[in-house]
């Protein structure tokens, strides 16, 4: 096992830890903050007095991508390594799912310190409430590309033909 292949195995777990953090944010805390499914996270007006409340469990949601993006481009370069030998096409394929998701998760932590740190303010709701909804989209990007680095990972470890 070579030092990608390592680094991409650290990068895994403290995905799964860093996931499972937010699953148990989501599920247990969240909720006694008012905030109860993801229709609440859609609406900045109970988003934004919460992230300006509670700016350290914000964090774990917003600005938290960008810990989860070092972690995945650890596994996105291990993943590419490992690959590369044996199923270049594959590889190609998964490293450029790797590196879009990569970048949109950067993207939406990198606007989820701006909502935070504007919530905080609470000078320019405007600017809050564009930097929310340019979170919002930037989110749902992401969830697609990552969903498709998913696929590929789970169609090569599984055995299943990739197509």
């Amino acid at each position: 096992m070579n030092g990608s292949q390592k680094a991409a195995g650290i990068g895994a777990i403290f995905q799964g830890v860093f996931f499972g953090l937010v699953l148990v944010l989501i599920l247990a805390v969240l909720p006694g903050f008012g905030l109860q499914g993801p229709n609440d996270f859609a609406d900045p007006a109970k988003v934004l007095p919460f992230v300006a409340s509670q700016p350290f469990v914000a964090f774990w949601l917003f600005p938290g991508d960008i810990l989860f993006a070092v972690f995945l481009i650890l596994t996105v370069i291990g993943l590419h390594d490992n690959l590369q030998n044996n199923s270049p096409a594959l590889m190609r394929l998964a490293t450029a799912a790797g590196l879009v998701a990569t970048t949109l998760i950067l993207a939406n932590g990198t606007i989820g310190i701006s909502v935070v740190q504007l919530a905080r303010s609470s000078q320019n709701q405007v600017a809050t409430q564009t930097a929310f909804l340019t979170l919002s989209l930037v989110s749902l990007a992401r969830c697609g590309a990552t969903a498709s680095v998913r696929q590929i990972g789970d169609s090569h470890l599984c055995g299943a033909p990739c197509g």
